[in-house]
């Protein structure tokens, strides 16, 4: 299989506060079940500090998060075909 990983981070400028950050953490993993059919399974989570609140975004939906500080994650599993 393949593992595939990556991390960020985003900062916010503020004038009149602290600066927000937000650190970003990907994971997945795929595992080949024929030359052409794989499955995987992909986790990514966004760590936010109390002065920022960074969504989480995937392929093509938003993980919004609940206020400042808080931290969205979300997982998924699933099968690829090549057609």
């Amino acid at each position: 299989g393949t593992l595939l990983a990556q991390v960020g981070v985003q900062r916010f400028s503020y004038d009149a506060a602290p600066d927000g950050r937000a650190t970003i953490v990907g994971v997945a993993y795929e595992y080949p079940l024929s030359r052409r059919t794989l499955t995987y399974v992909n986790y990514g989570r966004v760590v936010n500090n109390e002065r920022s609140r960074a969504p989480l975004y995937g392929a093509i939906p938003q993980v919004g998060p609940n206020g400042f500080g808080s931290d969205p994650s979300a997982i998924s599993v699933g099968l690829r075909h090549t057609f």
